[in-house]
């Protein structure tokens, strides 16, 4: 990232505009954390899903052939 600075700019200024890319940095860097943990979480959520889906489909086949014993 190119900050752009014209060779009039005090030190001050340099400074100052610094601060503010800093804070913006910052402010970008925590929206992305929060979208990174809700992205987790969402995939947690899924992952545990497809965990339960496969152990019923695991299941199904025991449970149909004791139906079928039964019956």
């Amino acid at each position: 990232m190119q900050v752009p600075f014209s060779p009039s700019q005090t030190k001050s200024n340099v400074l100052m505009e610094l601060r503010r890319w800093r804070v913006a940095l910052n402010e970008q860097h925590e929206q992305h954390q929060l979208e990174l943990m809700r992205l987790r979480m969402a995939l947690n959520e899924q992952r545990e899903q497809h965990q339960q889906e496969l152990m019923r489909l695991r299941m199904a086949p025991n449970e149909q052939r004791q139906l079928e014993l039964m019956g």
